[in-house]
């Protein structure tokens, strides 16, 4: 199937549950779409095949699903494939622990997130120290499962003896399985070596029946009786544990570390609130209560101050530090404090949280090293320093960390410091003005960052966890990260409460459990279960967001890869520079450079004429097709230069002038691809050949270079990496699949990612290809060792010729279908060859195929009319779908600057980027220009990735232009489609609203004292209308705009 899974290889059950029957309803929810045609989409992918092989080639089997569609499928089965992988090693891991049952399995097949996981994870966790594990070791687990048994719904997970799971319930009494070590419990022996000797057994009639799972059921439908009760032992217990006997069960417990009732049932409440943390139902409702009503609050964190510089020692103050000092200063902090008789109590310890503390409180030094790790009402901090600098800090005194080294520099008197050098002197003032300077420039960057996040919005405020968008969660755990800001998560505890009270059905207990419940709830919210929830909160909503910004990215990389291409012809490729100068690199139509040289037009020497003539020079003697100019610094002046070089030049000696995005050529540069590639060369140099072969084909070029460094937009590396990897490299993938490859230049790395080949046949083609020559038609491939049979039924049709002998070897029609595609040629009355390439006789080639629907190809795939009707389209227009050859466009040289240019003006241009929100534009000027989703057409545009793609020549309108902010808003609107453009062809820019003006000609009230009514105040002058007085429509009517809707011409300008 499509899409490669990490981890172990799944099992016998595991591939089961993988099979497309299984996968069908759930795939088919997650996607939206009919569970029939799901299903048949995954029995294709099943078989090894590629989403764009479904829809290209085998489209007639799923007629009702396109290509993005089927994409979508394979991800969605990718994923449920990884999760039911993933529960299959869990639900071993938890049976090797002793948690097993219909439970559990119940639990995990509902589970669908990585905090989820963590909830079963938690019931086998194992505390080391505590008031529970003191609790657990004076035998008091008895007494917190009888508390469970008084009716609660739900109880903790109990782990099983492993006597039990080997032997059978024989092997052990029913004392010891009904109370089998809980996660948080000691073994048996661990309690009488640790704990003393365990308290008598109760009376027989007063045990607790054996459980086989937990404790208080699995569910509504469970007893609040264990299985395996007999009517008499039911009966027992149900008599001592009455309400209102809860201090006379306590009172059996106190013997030996156990002083009263009241360090029983305290025993007991310390107990119960660390099973809660590990009933896996409870915290899910938690957690998605607290997202639910919920909110988290961004606060700027303090500026840390510099450490105090202590004094001299020759003053003799008192910062005054010797050896001894830093010796006895370290000898103090190293020695622990002697615990005081409270904090040494078996089941009472100074852990335990004050329940009247709200969610969160008390931040342990744990969870602040996490983003939003602090509790609910505390600071949520992450320190700056990396752990293993905070343990060295932590080791030393704050006096021993701040005073200087105590190493003579010279062997001067004693007690008196040496004397300081003029040049000594001066060196050390340099260096703290140095530090000085670092220090202000860090603060100011440190202000600016806090800035730029209070600008959106995020700092002071509630947030609610349910509305927090994507790039804002980032934001936060960017700032987080840097040591900027700092997070709280905060949740109502009564709303907590009451939903803990609904899942454990605390309202079926008598009064007196229920309290203890409740309380130990409250306890363990603002504790470790707080703590917990708050750690998978933050996971929840960075996982979110992390997947939402890694599908924009990987649509951002698409046009990228499927932008225009120059194909094999020469390139010029130029990298701007001032001081060094210009590399220029003539790339042949292999790929490979040819000629190289420097020129320097630009500060310091200014060579421009020289430069041009021997621009003019290098393109004459190379044949260059094309001249590439990486967009850094300077490169807009190249550019110009460039085109008034070749501006007398016509007809097809004229090359085009392009700017092409440096990013990749600056990663390719210092990759280990392009120090192998060209050893000896330089970073300019391998710059230059990575821009012309960019311009050539940008597929192939970014293919070199890890695509997650690309500048793909904001957050790019705050993401998961492996994620945003995983998500770049299916994109490319597909993308590949959809341009194609040619044969005879496509090398065995690209080759290699093509479905139904590897690298073994990969490198046979490249190798048959360099002993034979190149391939002359498809049939060709067939001569390659291996490639064969099902290698090329998948791959063939992805494979294309320049100039192959066959007609349809230049086209994505899959060479199954070339007998009947040239029946079908012969029938229209044209000569296959001159099919394709015409729109006309392509369409009566297509009509005539109508009477083939149904017959087989040569695999036996029947023709069905969507096949038909990729065919005609491939004969069309060849290779339909992939990138478009590049073409120039026409600049007015004359405009130049910002003062030029004037709302109204009409120019052409170039789409240099796509993103969400819209496009750049290139018309010329020192910055591109900005084409808003909402200008780029007189319909409604939902995806810009689908009505623009960059190097499409467009015409635009200029709506605004912003000469201090450099920043120039264009339209592809007609006039009478810009409701809010004036006569005078000047508009407002995208997202920009004109505010309303007051009658009396003054400006409007600021925001937030807007007066009037239904706006928080009395209108100005205190005048109100009447119910028979005319009041002003509420809209502004444009006449011209009104009679170009109409039809009337004078409505135009």
């Amino acid at each position: 199937m499509h899409g490669s899974t990490t981890g172990a290889r799944p099992t016998p059950e595991a591939a089961d549950q993988l099979a497309p029957e299984r996968l069908a309803d759930d795939v088919a929810e997650a996607v939206g779409l009919d569970r029939t045609a799901v299903r048949t989409v995954l029995e294709i992918l099943a078989e090894g095949v590629h989403p764009v092989y479904v829809a290209r080639h085998r489209p007639d089997r799923v007629p009702e699903l396109g290509p993005n569609q089927i994409e979508a499928i394979a991800r969605a089965a990718a994923a449920k494939g990884r999760l039911e992988i993933r529960r299959r090693a869990m639900a071993a891991e938890l049976a090797s622990a002793g948690l097993e049952g219909p439970r559990v399995e119940a639990w995990l097949a509902e589970t669908t997130s990585p905090a989820e996981f963590d909830d079963l994870r938690e019931a086998m966790r194992r505390k080391r120290k505590g008031p529970a594990r003191d609790a657990a070791q004076v035998g008091l687990t008895e007494l917190a499962d009888r508390i469970w048994a008084r009716g609660a719904r739900l109880g903790p997970l109990r782990r099983r003896k492993r006597a039990a799971r080997d032997e059978g319930a024989s092997a052990s009494s029913p004392a010891e399985v009904a109370h089998a070590d809980a996660p948080g419990d000691p073994s048996a022996s661990d309690r009488g070596a640790e704990g003393g000797r365990a308290p008598e057994a109760p009376a027989p009639e007063a045990s607790v029946p054996p459980s086989t799972e937990v404790v208080g059921g699995a569910g509504p439908e469970s007893s609040a009786v264990p299985q395996g009760a007999t009517g008499a032992d039911e009966a027992a217990p149900r008599a001592s544990i009455e309400a209102g006997d809860l201090e006379a069960l306590a009172a059996r417990y106190v013997r030996g570390p156990v002083a009263d009732v009241a360090a029983a049932l305290a025993g007991a409440r310390a107990l119960c609130r660390d099973d809660l943390a590990k009933i896996p139902e409870l915290r899910r409702a938690m957690r998605r209560a607290w997202f639910e009503h919920g909110v988290l609050r961004a606060e700027a964190r303090a500026e840390p101050e510099a450490p105090q510089k202590p004094q001299d020692a020759a003053d003799g103050g008192e910062g005054t530090r010797g050896p001894e000092a830093d010796a006895e200063a370290s000898k103090a902090a190293a020695t622990p404090a002697e615990p005081d008789a409270a904090a040494s109590s078996p089941v009472a310890s100074e852990d335990t949280p004050d329940p009247s503390v709200a969610v969160g409180d008390t931040p342990s030094s744990a969870e602040r090293d996490v983003p939003g790790g602090g509790p609910g009402t505390a600071p949520e901090t992450v320190p700056s320093d990396p752990p293993e600098r905070q343990a060295a800090s932590a080791a030393v005194p704050e006096e021993a960390a701040d005073a200087p080294a105590n190493v003579p520099e010279s062997d001067g008197p004693a007690g008196k410091p040496p004397a300081a050098s003029p040049g000594r002197a001066a060196r050390k003032g340099a260096a703290e003005q140095r530090r000085a300077s670092k220090s202000k420039k860090a603060r100011a960057r440190r202000a600016a960052k806090i800035a730029a996040i209070a600008a959106q919005g995020l700092l002071d405020k509630d947030l609610p966890l349910a509305k927090l968008e994507a790039h804002q969660i980032l934001t936060l755990w960017h700032g987080v990260r840097h040591g900027w800001i700092e997070l709280r998560l905060e949740a109502p505890m009564d709303v907590l409460v009451a939903c803990g009270r609904k899942v454990l059905g605390l309202d079926g207990m008598d009064a007196e459990a229920s309290a203890l419940l409740e309380g130990a709830l409250e306890e363990a919210l603002a504790a470790e279960l707080g703590r917990s929830l708050r750690a998978g909160i933050r996971r929840d909503l960075k996982d979110r967001a992390d997947r939402e910004m890694v599908g924009r990215f990987a649509a951002a990389l698409r046009p990228l890869l499927l932008a225009p291409a120059l194909g094999p012809a020469p390139v010029l490729g130029v990298v701007p520079g001032f001081s060094q100068g210009c590399r220029l690199v003539v790339v042949g139509g292999d790929g490979m450079p040819v000629f190289e040289e420097t020129v320097h037009p630009l500060a310091p020497k200014l060579q421009v004429p020289q430069t041009k003539t021997r621009l003019r020079e290098i393109v004459a003697e190379h044949g260059v097709a094309a001249v590439a100019v990486g967009a850094g610094r300077g490169g807009r002046d190249v550019v110009r230069l460039a085109r008034e070089a070749f501006a007398d030049v016509e007809g097809p000696e004229r090359p085009m002038v392009v700017e092409v995005p440096d990013d990749a050529a600056g990663l390719y540069a210092t990759s280990k691809t392009g120090r192998s590639e060209f050893p000896e060369a330089d970073g300019a140099y391998r710059r230059a050949v990575a821009l012309a072969r960019r311009l050539q084909d940008p597929l192939a070029e970014l293919a070199r270079v890890d695509l997650r460094h690309l500048g793909l937009g904001a957050h790019q590396h705050d993401v998961d990496a492996h994620l945003l990897g995983e998500a770049l490299d299916e994109t490319f993938v597909t993308c590949l699949h959809l341009a194609g490859l040619e044969v005879n230049r496509a090398p065995a790395s690209l080759l290699e990612r093509l479905n139904g080949l590897g690298h073994a046949l990969a490198g046979a083609l490249v190798a048959h290809r360099t002993a034979h020559g190149p391939f002359r038609t498809r049939a060709g491939l067939l001569d390659v060792p291996g490639l064969a049979g099902r290698a090329f039924v998948l791959s063939a049709g992805f494979l294309w010729l320049e100039a192959g002998e066959h007609p349809l070897d230049g086209t994505f029609v899959h060479p199954e279908w070339y007998a009947l595609v040239a029946q079908m040629a012969r029938k229209a009355g044209h000569p296959l060859a001159d099919v394709v390439g015409d729109p006309s006789k392509a369409r009566e080639v297509a009509a005539a195929g109508e009477a083939f629907l149904g017959q087989p190809s040569a695999s036996g795939e029947p023709l069905g009319p969507r096949m038909l009707s990729e065919i005609a389209a491939q004969l069309e227009q060849p290779r339909r779908g992939a990138p478009a050859r590049l073409r120039d466009v026409y600049f007015e040289p004359a405009r130049r600057g910002y003062d030029e240019v004037a709302p109204g003006d009409e120019l052409e241009g170039v789409i240099t980027h796509v993103a969400t929100f819209g496009a750049f534009v290139d018309v010329g000027l020192p910055t591109d220009a900005l084409l808003h989703v909402s200008e780029i057409s007189d319909e409604f545009v939902a995806d810009p990735f689908a009505s623009v793609a960059v190097g499409e020549k467009v015409r635009v309108r200029v709506l605004s232009v912003d000469e201090k902010r450099q920043r120039v808003a264009v339209t592809r609107k007609t006039r009478s489609q810009r409701h809010r453009a004036g006569r005078d062809g000047r508009g407002e820019a995208p997202g920009k609203r004109r505010g309303r003006r007051r009658k009396d000609g003054g400006a409007r009230p600021a925001e937030g004292k807007r007066q009037g009514r239904k706006r928080g105040g009395p209108r100005p002058g205190g005048r109100k209308h009447r119910r028979d007085e005319d009041r002003p429509l509420n809209f502004r009517m444009d006449l011209g705009a009104l009679a170009g809707l109409l039809g009337d011409g004078d409505g135009e300008d």
